[in-house]
């Protein structure tokens, strides 16, 4: 992402690639290499130039608004390259695919999702700061969702019911840190 933001990637030009399907390892091991918050199952569908894989695009079913076919999970591209309408590509194909809604995220520490903004998809709403747990050596960082309250009795060495999740977390040496929340975006 800093390389791409400071032009110091390889362009690469979409209307040179071709648009495949991706099976799951091949997707697993590009996102979990190129994209920050790696893997995630899903059809994945993504761009090779020369026999490369350079980018790869995962949809799955909606996660936190069942009002949408389909999210838009992932887009990762290659580090060190910057593929030039690399998005706008696999969406029409996934488009030529599929006649369905999608939902998608764009994440506020990193983006205002200008770039679903060219490809026709609408800004619904904005989501509010999220926060992710850290270790006790603050090496490793947690989804919040694996540390819900009704979860933490079989998680955490000690538990005490009558404390908040929060409350429960530092007890075991947690910390928390929040992210800058995410703008939600249609398109129909």
């Amino acid at each position: 992402m800093i390389c791409n933001k400071l032009k110091l990637s390889t362009s690469v030009f979409a209307r040179k690639t071709k648009c495949v399907e991706i099976k799951n390892d091949i997707a697993e091991q590009f996102l979990n290499e190129n994209h920050i918050q790696g893997y995630i199952s899903g059809k994945h569908y993504g761009l090779l130039f020369n026999d490369e894989l350079v980018a790869i695009m995962s949809f799955g079913k909606p996660r936190f608004n069942k009002n949408y076919d389909i999210e838009l999970l992932r887009f990762a591209v290659r580090q060190g390259l910057s593929v030039v309408g690399g998005l706008s590509k696999l969406l029409k194909h996934y488009f030529k695919l599929h006649n369905k809604s999608i939902l998608t995220y764009a994440d506020y520490r990193y983006s205002t999702g200008n770039a679903y903004d060219k490809c026709g998809f609408k800004l619904i709403s904005s989501t509010l700061p999220s926060y992710f747990y850290l270790n006790k050596n603050h090496t490793i960082r947690y989804s919040r969702m694996q540390f819900q309250k009704h979860l933490l009795s079989k998680k955490l060495e000690v538990f005490d019911s009558n404390l908040t999740e929060w409350e429960n977390m530092q007890l075991n040496g947690y910390d928390r840190i929040w992210d800058c929340g995410n703008c939600v975006y249609v398109y129909k």
